[in-house]
């Protein structure tokens, strides 16, 4: 059975009841064990696709497959006030515009000439922010975080970080949503839900005022599988160096060293000692690790590694 740890640095549409686990020593990390639960009632947002109406997805696991489907290259959410006023009463619950790769070829380049624009700071005085701070953001992560996603769709043991950028507006809204990363396994797609979902944010200040600004936010889903255990000697967890010798250390419950055969999708893997093993990747990227007991001839699990 997988565990699933939900790590999330300052960011952040299934309602998952989960436990708050404060790391010894950290500084603004936190990691949620999810337990399961049912999905709450949710109000389904009326979607339009590169400037055209969609519909409304039946539930949010259909708005979750939809959006994963479209690859958007961006994202805007328009709550109902305004989202009524742009669409009618079909958008009563929201709005969302995914703009997708073929849609982006419609917008306005840089460097053309635009009549009204608004400047969107990178960088102010004081960023935009989760309405009451860390302790609400928790709180919201608590009912709102789906830790269950990665492992729903198949993901490899290993760490998931997820980076979204978007856009506040002077009153709070999120529109521009683009996402950074591309993992898939649906973490990038629960981090759009959870952004879409949440209230209006504290807009950025510049010289005391409020100001358009551009976020970038992180959500890291730590994927663990029970009886199944790989280290990193004098690393980080799940993360590889390209060029140089990297010992892992390998326990499977139950299950002698000599049974286990060990496969990599990229690069060379030896066997030191009693299980440690040697892995030399040459360049940066993603690595995959098979581990199969010969025995049985059944696959233990798998990792994805990150190799910088």
């Amino acid at each position: 059975m997988k565990r699933i740890l939900l790590s999330l640095c300052i960011l952040s549409v299934k309602t998952v009841s989960a436990q708050i686990i404060p790391p010894p020593g950290d500084t603004g990390t936190y990691y949620i064990r999810a337990k399961e639960t049912k999905i709450n009632n949710t109000l389904i947002p009326l979607v339009v696709i590169d400037g055209k109406v969609w519909g409304t997805p039946l539930n949010a696991g259909q708005l979750d497959s939809l959006i994963t489907a479209q690859q958007p290259k961006q994202v805007n959410v328009l709550k109902e006030k305004q989202a009524i006023e742009k669409y009618g009463k079909p958008a009563a619950n929201g709005a969302l515009e995914i703009v997708t790769e073929k849609g982006m070829s419609n917008l306005v380049k840089p460097g053309e000439a635009q009549n009204n624009y608004e400047v969107v700071y990178e960088k102010p005085e004081q960023d935009a922010s989760f309405p009451g701070g860390d302790v609400a953001w928790r709180r919201y992560l608590e009912r709102n975080a789906n830790a269950q996603i990665p492992t729903d769709k198949g993901a490899p043991t290993g760490i998931y970080k997820a980076v979204v950028q978007f856009i506040v507006d002077k009153e709070g809204n999120l529109s521009d949503f683009k996402a950074l990363t591309s993992h898939g396994y649906g973490v990038e797609a629960e981090l759009f839900r959870l952004l879409t979902k949440g209230p209006l944010w504290l807009p950025a200040k510049q010289n005391g005022n409020p100001v358009k600004s551009l976020r970038k936010q992180m959500l890291t889903f730590i994927v663990e599988t029970d009886g199944f255990e790989v280290t990193v000697e004098g690393g980080k967890p799940y993360e590889l160096k390209a060029g140089i010798s990297n010992i892992i250390t390998v326990t499977v419950d139950k299950t002698a060293d000599e049974d286990l055969e060990m496969s990599l999708s990229a690069g060379t893997i030896n066997r030191v000692s009693e299980g440690k093993y040697e892995i030399k990747v040459d360049k940066p990227g993603t690595v995959l690790l098979t581990v199969r007991n010969k025995k049985k001839n059944k696959e233990v699990g798998r990792v994805s590694f990150t190799v910088l």
